[in-house]
């Protein structure tokens, strides 16, 4: 069977194509739409954990004093694949956590913070994008939870 040209002129080719071509679009738009707003669902979600950990940890210095968020810090930051940890006094010296510093951008800043973090993954290491909170806690202390 050989390829016509004249049937790319037909009423029924151009319907077909149009037809194919709304198809397309809807269903990019309607993945787009779903993309977009799973992904914000997932960011709000993250947000409100990391929101509740701060809240949680600051109740916690508040009752307790360093020394009693200190130990839950480094139990949750030394889980595999757990959450970015910091708590740093008023000089930025890590006391304790996952974190070897304080963020650049964090310095006289508090609350959201989107910073390059490397972690190991088995020989090498990879850059990776950090979404965390600061915050200051009384004493001049310093927690991110990310």
């Amino acid at each position: 069977m050989q390829f016509n040209p004249k049937i790319l002129k037909t009423s029924t080719f151009r319907l077909a194509a149009i037809y194919l071509l709304v198809f397309a679009v809807s269903v990019g738009s309607i993945l787009a739409y779903v993309f977009w707003n799973t992904a914000g669902l997932l960011e709000r979600q993250t947000d409100a954990t990391i929101r509740a950990e701060v809240q949680a940890l600051a109740d916690q210095y508040r009752l307790l004093g360093l020394r009693g968020i200190v130990d839950t810090v480094q139990r949750r930051s030394a889980e595999r694949g757990g959450g970015v940890y910091l708590i740093a006094d008023a000089n930025g010296k890590r006391i304790v956590g996952n974190l070897e510093s304080v963020p650049p951008q964090v310095i006289d800043e508090t609350g959201w913070i989107d910073f390059p973090l490397d972690i190991q993954i088995g020989e090498n290491k990879q850059r990776r994008s950090a979404r965390a909170f600061h915050t200051d806690l009384k004493d001049d202390y310093e927690l991110i939870v990310g």
